[in-house]
């Protein structure tokens, strides 16, 4: 099984919300997979585009690389409607840039004139975790990260007609019929694919993964029958979980999910802890490396301050994201360590 997870690892290649009621808190969105200057070296240095003291002096373009409606695209979607507050007078145009693991849209983070002006919004995993299976073409050296807002809660569902009704019921299903069952974390070479090999793993069960190109079409692809069942970001599911037509068997944080699903128990509380030992991920804001570091100040000021927004805090509930803010030094130490850490578990694989 450790083999299989690994290889399956390495092969792995292949809604706009309503703005917080303030100013400047436009989005829009492109669905091209095509990354803006893939082919292009990294500057070396900042533009001229202007000083951080006048930043920002034109819109801003957030690249999200993952697919439209998913949680992913989601979250970044909330704080590109409302970051404009803390950043007078600022547009926030979000663009999505799917597919490849999210390899090329992270790509085109680094590669973008680091001038402020393109920002990424991402998750740990494409820092810690793909570097260490694919070939990418940039390392976590070819970023500074601004800050970290939230951290990612993922729950493993099934369809409420399923006839698992537990956690447990699936297991043992899965032990008298190893290999019989489909199932998918949404792109190959997501986070949630390690965290649901690490599971496998630990429950010695066997199924076939059935990848997609995102969370969302994953969702819609356990609604309609073609799988069995998901390991997703909570907030994927946040309609379905609110109309009763998935039922949640298992989440991976430290602590039950009381916001969306409080009678759903961990994946520790289960008895398999080592799995919830390798489920932390945070998203991130990020620029090219060559940026200025005023311009990074300023931009994690206000995402701090954006972090103790009332409005902001609503609208991620109503999508079932859970805010932390920490700031760009601990990002980095924390993206750091886990990419050490992933390494010895992929070593054992």
């Amino acid at each position: 099984m450790k083999k299989i997870i690994a290889l399956a690892l390495a092969m792995a290649l292949a809604c706009s919300l309503a703005s917080c009621g303030k100013p400047g808190g436009e989005t829009s969105t492109d669905k091209s997979n095509l990354p803006s200057g893939a082919a292009t070296s990294n500057p070396q240095t900042p533009s001229n585009a202007g000083s951080a003291d006048s930043y920002p002096e034109k819109a801003i373009k957030m690249i999200i690389p993952y697919s439209a409606g998913g949680a992913s695209d989601m979250g970044g979607r909330v704080i590109a409607s409302c970051l404009p507050t803390y950043l007078p007078g600022a547009t926030i145009v979000v663009e999505n840039q799917a597919g490849g693991a999210a390899v090329p849209g992270t790509l085109a983070m680094a590669t973008a004139d680091p001038d402020g002006y393109t920002i990424g919004y991402n998750w740990y995993a494409s820092y810690t975790l793909r570097p260490q299976i694919m070939e990418t073409g940039y390392t976590m050296d070819d970023y500074k990260f601004i800050c970290g807002i939230t951290t990612q809660m993922n729950t493993l569902y099934v369809t409420a007609d399923s006839p698992f009704q537990t956690f447990e019921d699936l297991i043992s299903y899965m032990k008298e019929h190893p290999g019989e069952l489909n199932y998918s974390c949404g792109a190959a070479g997501s986070f949630q694919q390690l965290i649901c090999g690490s599971m496998l793993q630990a429950t010695g069960t066997e199924a076939v993964e059935v990848p997609y190109e995102g969370a969302r079409p994953s969702a819609l692809a356990m609604m309609s029958g073609d799988v069995d069942f998901c390991l997703l970001e909570t907030a994927t599911c946040t309609a379905e979980l609110s109309a009763g037509t998935v039922r949640p068997l298992a989440s991976f944080e430290s602590k039950r999910n009381e916001g969306a699903h409080p009678d759903c128990p961990t994946i520790g509380e289960l008895g398999y802890s080592e799995v919830a030992e390798v489920a932390t991920n945070r998203t991130i804001l990020c620029v090219p490396a060559a940026t200025d570091q005023a311009i990074c100040d300023k931009l994690e000021a206000a995402c701090e301050k954006l972090c103790q927004d009332e409005n902001f805090l609503t609208l991620a509930d109503n999508v079932d994201l859970v805010i932390e803010f920490v700031d760009g030094a601990t990002v980095k130490e924390e993206i750091a360590t886990c990419y050490d850490k992933l390494g010895e578990l992929l070593g054992v694989m």
